[in-house]
C-alpha cells in the first residue's frame, strides 16, 4: 500500500489550497481516530482521510469525480479506499461498509468543527462538544455548512453527535499543529 508521505505526494499535486490541505489532514485524523476506535487498519482508513478531496479543487462542480478512481487506481490504494473516496458525497443507502459511513461523518463535521475553533481565543484547546453543537443549530455560523448532511453521518455511522463531536474534537487536537493552531 503507498505511505502516507507519498500519499501526501501525491495529494499535494492536486490540491495547492492550504484551507483544502488542512480539511484533508482534519479528515485523515478522524478516520484514524476512528480506525483505531473501531478496530479497523489505521493507515487504510487514515488514507481515505487524507485523499477523500484530492479532486475538489480541480473539479469542484463534479466533486467526488471520475477522475478520483483514475487517478488513485495509478497506485497502489486499496479498492475500499478508492470506493469509500468515490462514495462519501452521495446520497444516504449507498453507503454500505463502515469505512464508507465513517468517512462521510468525519468529513461532515470537521469543518465545523475548525471553523468554530478559529472564533475561540484557545482555539482547540478545552473545546467541548456542547459548543459545537451551539455552532451547528445557529445557521448563521458557517451557513454553507449541510447541517442536515451533520445528522446523517452520525445515524449512518450510528453514533451520537456529542460522541462524534468527542471523537474528532480529540483527534483534531492532537493534529493541531498541523491545522495551525
Amino acid at each position: 500500500m503507498i505511505t502516507r508521505p507519498q500519499a501526501l505526494d501525491l495529494l499535494k499535486q492536486h490540491v495547492k489550497q492550504e484551507n483544502l490541505l488542512k480539511h484533508c489532514y482534519a479528515v485523515e485524523a478522524g478516520m484514524r481516530a476512528y480506525a483505531e476506535k473501531l478496530g479497523e487498519d489505521i493507515e487504510t482508513w487514515g488514507l481515505a482521510g487524507l485523499l477523500h478531496d484530492i479532486d475538489y479543487e480541480e473539479y469542484p462542480d463534479e466533486h467526488p469525480s471520475h477522475r478520483v478512481r483514475e487517478w488513485l487506481s495509478q497506485h497502489d490504494i486499496p479498492e475500499e479506499v478508492i470506493k469509500s473516496i468515490e462514495l462519501h458525497g452521495e446520497p444516504t443507502g449507498i453507503r454500505s461498509e463502515l469505512i464508507d459511513r465513517a468517512l462521510h461523518a468525519v468529513d461532515s463535521v470537521s469543518g465545523i468543527i475548525i471553523a468554530a475553533a478559529l472564533v475561540r481565543p484557545t482555539k482547540l484547546e478545552g473545546m467541548k462538544p456542547k459548543s459545537v453543537k451551539k455552532k451547528i443549530k445557529d445557521k448563521s455560523f458557517a451557513a454553507k455548512m449541510d447541517r442536515g448532511r451533520m445528522q446523517l453521518g452520525c445515524e449512518e455511522l450510528g453514533v451520537e453527535m456529542s460522541d462524534h463531536l468527542t471523537t474528532m474534537i480529540d483527534a483534531l487536537y492532537e493534529i493541531k499543529n498541523d491545522l495551525g493552531f
